[in-house]
C-alpha cells in the first residue's frame, strides 16, 4: 500500500521543476519510507535547483546513475559536526519512484541481504562499498535478478528487503511496506 501511494504520486508528478510538485513527492516518501530528511526547505529547494538548472528530469528519464549522486550530496544540510549528511538512501528511493525500471532502492535491509548472499557465495562484487555506488549498486541488483530468475528490479527489491528483515530478526507488516 505504501509503495503504491509513492509510485502514483511521482507518476502524478514526474517532473521536478515545479515546487510543490517536488514538496508533494519529498513529503510523501520522507514520511511512508521514513528516510529522515528533517529540513524540507534545504531538500526541495535542492532537487527543484537540480531540475532547472542541471537537467535532473532527463538524467531519471534516462536512468542515469548520475542523478542518485546528484540528488544525495551538495544540498547544504549538515550534521552537528558540520559535515554535509549524504542522503544516498534517499536518493535512491526518489530516483526509483522517478524511474521504476533503473533505479533499484537501496537500504540497510538490502544491504544485510546482498552481504548474506555475497557471503554465500551467490553473487559476487569487489567491495562493501560497491554498494554505496549507484552504478555499481545497480549492476549487482542486475546480477541477482539473473542469479535468481527475477522479473525486474522491483522483484529484487521487495526479495531484498524482505531477505534482509529476516536476517535482522525485525518484520514490517507487509500491508503496510513497500
Amino acid at each position: 500500500m505504501f509503495y503504491e501511494a509513492v509510485r502514483q504520486t511521482f507518476e502524478n508528478y514526474p517532473e521536478n521543476v515545479d515546487k510543490l510538485a517536488v514538496l508533494l513527492k519529498f513529503t510523501i516518501l520522507n514520511g511512508l519510507y521514513i528516510t529522515n530528511i528533517m529540513d524540507k526547505v534545504k531538500i526541495v529547494d535542492h532537487i527543484y535547483r537540480l531540475a532547472t538548472e542541471e537537467n535532473l528530469d532527463a538524467l531519471l528519464k534516462s536512468g542515469n546513475h548520475i542523478a542518485v549522486n546528484k540528488i544525495r550530496c551538495d544540498h547544504g544540510i549538515a550534521t552537528k559536526k558540520g559535515k554535509e549528511r549524504n542522503f544516498y538512501s534517499f536518493a535512491t528511493k526518489y530516483c526509483h519512484f522517478s524511474n521504476l525500471k533503473c533505479y533499484p532502492i537501496y537500504d540497510q535491509y538490502v544491504e544485510k541481504a546482498i552481504m548474506k548472499l555475497r557471503k554465500d557465495d551467490y553473487i559476487q562484487f569487489p567491495d562493501q562499498d560497491d554498494l554505496k555506488n549507484p552504478q555499481a549498486f545497480r549492476d549487482i541488483i542486475h546480477q541477482i535478478i539473473r542469479k535468481f530468475e527475477l522479473e525486474d528490479i522491483q522483484k529484487a527489491d521487495r526479495a531484498l528487503w524482505i531477505y534482509g528483515q529476516h536476517l535482522a530478526g525485525e518484520w514490517i507488516i507487509p500491508e503496510l511496506s513497500r
